[in-house]
């Protein structure tokens, strides 16, 4: 893909998901916002105090301390994040965790990230009512998703580089997934992307444009005999469940052919 053709793929993206985004803070900046992160119903702090960034490094990687202070000051979470590109958001949202239909609410630090594989770097603080502490996910690079329409998220959405489906760069599509911290898997990440994609005619556009996509640049870039005809195959057959919006053949494709 062209440099100016990605640029308008990537905007799209950004488009479709990004209905609102956070305060955008520069490094060097301290932010500061209130979240009750445990459910005791009294709001903590959590800061997040920044390094400038080089001048001279063309990724602008600056540190991030993350701590989340009680009234009382009891230290309930404490961690050292780097960022890139010389931005950062802080955001805060309620969010429903699968073993409790009251909802809590979480937060979630998102960055630039200069490498080719994901549109964005976040991490996602936690501590659903069943846990003794404040946890942390790499998922939502994107922000919140609210699956049921009901006014409160449930799922995380993330975009990253397909390189399972294309082969290396231009030909990899940016695709959307979604993740909800689970637990029956001690709260790690559980995708349901496919079941998002049953729902949300939207989302399933996406991915049968960037699985034609991927399948294209293949042929387009003369990589087939590095991914071979059964990939195209397989990638044939994902567009065409997607499209027919059978999402338990389009998952079995997916998870077992790439």
């Amino acid at each position: 893909m062209k440099n100016k053709e990605l640029l308008i793929f990537t905007l799209l993206i950004c488009v479709t998901v990004n209905c609102a985004r956070a305060e955008e803070f520069s490094a060097g900046d301290r932010a500061a916002v209130r979240v009750d992160i445990n459910g005791d119903g009294v709001k903590e702090i959590l800061t997040v105090t920044s390094t400038d960034s080089d001048p001279e490094d063309p990724m602008g990687v600056f540190e991030m301390v993350a701590e989340i202070e009680t009234p009382r000051g009891t230290i309930l979470y404490h961690d050292t994040l780097f960022g890139e590109l010389g931005w950062f958001t802080v955001d805060v949202e309620r969010f429903r965790f699968s073993d409790s239909r009251k909802p809590r609410e979480t937060a979630l630090i998102v960055t630039g990230c200069s490498g080719t594989g994901f549109h964005e770097l976040s991490w996602f603080l936690f501590q659903p009512k069943t846990a003794t502490e404040v946890l942390s996910s790499g998922d939502g690079n994107e922000g919140y998703y609210d699956s049921d329409d009901d006014g409160v998220a449930d799922m995380l959405i993330s975009v990253y580089r397909m390189q399972n489906l294309g082969y290396i760069g231009a030909s990899s599509p940016w695709l959307p997934t979604f993740t909800r911290p689970s637990v029956s898997e001690g709260w790690q990440s559980a995708d349901h992307t496919f079941e998002v994609l049953g729902s949300d005619a939207s989302y399933r556009q996406e991915w049968i444009e960037g699985v034609n996509y991927a399948y294209n640049a293949i042929i387009e870039y003369e990589y087939t005999e590095f991914t071979g005809e059964e990939h195209l195959r397989y990638l044939k057959m994902l567009a065409e469940a997607l499209e027919a919006s059978d999402m338990e053949e389009a998952a079995n494709i997916y998870y077992t052919a790439f």
